[in-house]
């Protein structure tokens, strides 16, 4: 299987990391070397500035990013030198019922000193940033799928992660009376992630009731993305049995949406009502006027 190749969802329960072996890590003027001698070009620089804004990217992430449509065998050997010089962290996992493995990257130390240092791009970074559990990372990737669609249209004004904020990440829109933040929570079905996400929902419920307006001019538009629809049923429930309303969904302006629904339609499609039909929790596909030209 090809590296351009989209494999979802990202399974956490049955996947497993496979670090690559830590190498040498080569002299910071060596690296400048290599840049002195057009080794690293503004292709790679590109490269880290992604890595450096959304922290993990898949190589198919990447590729499609830099605008590349297929496959690239210049960009397959482009990751393999900053990997080798150890100017890119290079992992991978395996997924379920395939015989093969992906990967993924994240800057690594001369990468880091590269942007700081050479660039003057002052950030904190440290080895440690990369120690992320697969729950993390693989968010962060279903983050940037949502991100890569929305750059499509010509409302996109920016996107970021955010550790301190009550989502995954934060996409801007510019809408028709402003510009329009998107909360995105991605939720993964690791261990005890029921308890996780009722330790969070608190939280999650004052910031969509009025806590927004101390971060944005609109209230946003909150978005939880889930492995699968028995996963964002899952997530619904707990929401319904904690605030002892169906509709409480609805009323914060929640939308919902899997990795299948994100990878499979386009964004204003991608989404999904969760109604109560006959006592139960039934999730329905529906058209939504958001991340397109019609702006809610």
């Amino acid at each position: 299987m090809n590296d351009d190749q989209i494999i979802t969802p990202f399974k956490y329960k049955k996947s497993m990391q496979i670090p690559d072996r830590l190498g040498n890590i080569p002299d910071f003027e060596y690296i400048m070397f290599l840049i002195s001698k057009g080794a690293i070009r503004e292709r790679e620089i590109e490269i880290l500035e992604m890595l450096k804004k959304f922290r993990f990217l898949t190589t198919s992430q990447i590729r499609r990013l830099l605008g590349l449509e297929e496959y690239d065998r210049k960009l397959k050997k482009k990751l393999d030198v900053l990997q080798k010089n150890r100017i890119v962290f290079r992992f991978s996992w395996l997924i379920d019922d395939k015989p093969s493995v992906m990967k993924g990257f994240c800057l690594d130390v001369l990468g880091y000193k590269i942007l700081n240092d050479y660039l003057g791009e002052e950030f904190e970074w440290k080895m440690e940033d990369n120690l992320k559990p697969m729950e993390v990372i693989f968010s962060h990737f279903m983050f940037n799928e949502i991100v890569i669609r929305a750059k499509k249209s010509p409302n996109y004004v920016d996107s970021f992660l955010s550790d301190k904020h009550i989502g995954t990440g934060i996409i801007i829109m510019e809408g028709k009376s402003g510009k329009k933040p998107y909360v995105v929570l991605v939720l993964r079905k690791s261990d005890k992630w029921e308890n996780k996400f009722k330790e969070r929902l608190g939280d999650i419920v004052s910031f969509l009731s009025n806590g927004w307006q101390s971060f944005y001019e609109s209230k946003p538009i909150f978005i939880i993305l889930g492995e699968d629809k028995e996963h964002i049923t899952a997530i619904a429930q707990i929401i319904v049995d904690m605030s002892g309303s169906i509709d409480t969904s609805a009323r914060l302006g929640i939308k919902y949406t899997t990795d299948d629904f994100i990878m499979r339609y386009p964004l204003t499609e991608a989404f999904a009502n969760i109604d109560v039909i006959d006592g139960e929790l039934v999730v329905n596909r529906v058209i939504a006027k958001i991340f397109g030209e019609e702006e809610v």
